[in-house]
């Protein structure tokens, strides 16, 4: 699926860390986002914690929108490409 044009492709790189059991247990217990920091107290970025969907109801799991939508947005062409948005923002 391409968001920025016929020939670019969005891109999201992650990298997988394996925790030691001490910190998988501690970032297991927290609750909600979790600051995560260096022993200096340098910011080492954010963990948004998996959620749990055996404790979600059927409609938090799929979503607000039937599979029927989903799959008429995605066959759905129209719009404007981001080169026409950004040429609309700049002379804004």
């Amino acid at each position: 699926m391409s968001f920025f044009g016929a020939n670019q492709k969005l891109r999201i790189a992650m990298t997988k860390i394996t925790l030691d059991a001490e910190t998988a247990r501690s970032l297991a217990s927290c609750e909600g986002q979790v600051w995560l920091c260096d022993p200096s107290g340098r910011s080492l970025g954010y963990l948004y914690p998996a959620t749990d969907s055996s404790s979600l109801s059927e409609s938090e799991r799929r979503g607000p929108f039937s599979d029927t939508e989903l799959e008429r947005r995605r066959q759905d062409r129209g719009g404007r490409s981001l080169d026409e948005i950004l040429a609309a923002w700049e002379r804004s």
